[in-house]
């Protein structure tokens, strides 16, 4: 059962991370996984990292850009939850895994 901050911020942000690109059920999934506060943003990590995954194996498909698009949707609002320097961390993460001429 999650603490009272996570539940919170789940009751509160599914419809904003859900409004700007996290998939529904990446969202349901991860914050499933998250008991406590302090594991927000490893979770959300996780979630980009498989996505991460899904795109590295589809890169010789046409439509691989969408996988590196999940994952920067996850890694977004999962970077900023537990401060600025886990938040630049994965910040930084990103645009290295997003194709050329992404915006």
């Amino acid at each position: 059962m999650p603490d009272e901050k996570v539940q919170a911020a789940i009751n509160n942000w599914a419809p904003r991370f859900t409004s700007q690109g996290v998939d529904y059920n990446d969202f349901y999934r991860t914050t499933g996984r998250v008991e406590k506060w302090g594991d927000w943003c490893r979770e959300w990590c996780a979630t980009g990292d498989v996505h991460a995954d899904f795109a590295a194996k589809a890169e010789a498909k046409p439509l691989h850009q969408v996988d590196h698009i999940a994952e920067a949707d996850c890694r977004h609002p999962g970077g900023g939850a537990n401060g600025h320097r886990q938040q630049r961390q994965d910040h930084l993460h990103v645009p290295a895994q997003l194709p050329d001429g992404h915006p």
